[in-house]
């Protein structure tokens, strides 16, 4: 995966998962801290990305 689609991802599903955790979460910078890690984690295994089916499904449950 290539530094331009990932950001794009980023881009997509960094405010989608913030507003997530923000259901279960009163800290908004915890929030931001697991959102960065689930994309920390995404990173390191960009390799699977391309494979996934649903990228949506893989990174609400991560």
């Amino acid at each position: 995966m290539k530094k331009d689609g990932f950001s794009e991802i980023y881009d997509i599903y960094f405010p989608k998962l913030l507003r997530f955790t923000r259901t279960y979460l009163i800290s908004e910078d915890e929030s931001e801290n697991i959102v960065q890690e689930i994309f920390i984690y995404l990173w390191e295994h960009r390799d699977i990305i391309e494979t996934l089916q649903n990228l949506n499904a893989y990174l609400f449950t991560l």
